[in-house]
């Protein structure tokens, strides 16, 4: 449960992060580019890293969880492959 709840909580940031980066930016708030504490384009772009950060993770004890029920169909290669396209 767990697992999923990491990965999951991606997907609802990045709904969030839409409204979020709408409103500022209707606001003159968003600043893109801009790395300013004045600026919610800095808070965005953290949340947002810690957010991949903790999917990522997620689905690594996910993949070590499941190893070894796993391993005949070798998965770690192909979520290699598609993680690095």
């Amino acid at each position: 449960f767990k697992c999923k709840l990491g990965t999951l909580q991606y997907v609802i940031w990045k709904i969030v992060n839409v409204g979020i980066v709408l409103l500022t930016t209707v606001l003159g708030v968003y600043g893109d580019g801009q790395w300013r504490l004045d600026r919610a384009y800095f808070y965005v772009v953290s949340v947002t890293n810690f957010s991949q950060m903790l999917a990522i993770y997620s689905l690594a004890l996910f993949y070590h969880a499941t190893y070894h029920d796993l391993a005949p169909i070798k998965p770690l290669a192909k979520f290699l492959c598609i993680k690095l396209v």
